[in-house]
């Protein structure tokens, strides 16, 4: 029960942050939060185990208070669709995780070095940081100078210079056309969650060569050396030199965040309820519709797939290419790759 008021489909944390990051973003979608009305409805809930018998208790609410508590579902997920998951939110995360990742693939240095970082957070006479002041500048100064090789640097430079990676791919949770066969947003997650860096790659060389052949057929056209074609191939050239080096294109695709493996459960107010007490803990049971229908669908949608570039190509991948383009290089790489019961993707055959 504990667990569940600071874990759970209506916990502390999630009032506090899901209002706060609304005022301060401007944003108004939490305040459609009726937390007095939540708060005056909490009760506990009693669920019994069916394996075992034994009686599990959580934070729930009585049916009064059922629109409130779905309400801060919705909240959530307005959030994530706009603030936590916005594309440039994304591509500065997608951007920093791929400049630490040298650090956290080298195993022998990875106990040094979050004991490094633990000292350079702890406010004491022997740190240079005072209390209350560890800023964004200040993190990005200890993450390029201990955990960044020279390629990772640049990133961390684009990051302060406020230069993020452009979309060029969104991938929604549209379902598939033939039934038992996995969307592309699955296929992608479940790529991505195990070989991120593999796709990259090849995804990065895949689109290398499709325009390759865009530049060829500007050479075959009638008169390749007029200026409007001498420009497009200096374009084309220019975005071709800068695919050729590494983490140029990078992907991200999150697993959906549902907020917690409970669900959100309602009970009747106990004048409705007899006093019966097995009953009521029967009535305990009933699981809120929209949590268990339409919050994990929504958070599904909120979770889409992405693919970023950096900056400077992304208007001649968009002109020559376009999204469709990108579609087909990343189906092209991820049909190469089939799924193992061992949670593994290997090259397919």
């Amino acid at each position: 029960m504990l667990s569940s008021i600071i874990n759970g489909p209506i916990d502390v944390d999630k009032l506090d942050y899901l209002l706060r990051d609304s005022q301060n973003c401007c944003l108004r979608y939490g305040e459609s939060i009726d937390i007095d009305r939540l708060i005056r409805h909490l009760t506990i809930i009693i669920i019994k185990d069916e394996n075992n018998g034994r009686m599990n208790f959580s934070v729930g609410v009585y049916e009064k208070g059922a629109s409130a508590a779905e309400a801060l579902t919705f909240a959530r997920y307005l959030l994530y669709q706009s603030l936590y998951w916005h594309h440039s939110v994304r591509a500065v995360r997608a951007m920093l995780r791929e400049a630490i990742k040298p650090f956290f693939s080298d195993k022998t240095k990875t106990k040094s070095k979050n004991k490094a970082f633990k000292n350079f957070l702890c406010v004491n006479k022997e740190s240079n940081i005072d209390e209350g002041k560890v800023t964004i500048d200040k993190m990005l100064d200890w993450i390029e100078k201990e955990l960044t090789g020279p390629e990772e640097k640049k990133i961390i430079k684009m990051i302060r210079q406020r230069k993020y990676y452009k979309r060029i791919l969104t991938i929604h949770s549209y379902r598939p056309l033939e039934e038992g066969c996995e969307s592309l947003l699955e296929r992608f997650r479940n790529v991505h969650k195990y070989k991120r860096q593999d796709i990259q790659e090849k995804l990065q060389e895949k689109i290398r060569e499709k325009l390759k052949e865009k530049k060829q057929e500007k050479l075959n056209e009638k008169n390749p050396l007029e200026d409007n074609n001498k420009e497009v191939l200096r374009e084309i050239d220019k975005a071709l030199e800068k695919l050729s080096e590494p983490k140029k294109i990078i992907c991200d695709c999150p697993e959906p965040n549902y907020g917690t493996s409970g669900k959100l459960r309602f009970m009747p107010e106990p004048k409705r309820l007899q006093k019966d007490y097995s009953k009521k803990v029967r009535a305990g049971e009933r699981v809120s519709e929209v949590w268990n229908q339409v919050h994990c669908k929504l958070m599904n949608i909120a979770s889409k797939g992405r693919v970023f570039c950096h900056p400077e190509i992304r208007d001649t991948l968009m002109k020559f290419l376009g999204p469709e383009g990108i579609r087909e290089c990343l189906e092209d790489v991820i049909k190469k790759y089939k799924y193992s019961k061992e949670a593994f993707f290997k090259p397919a055959a």
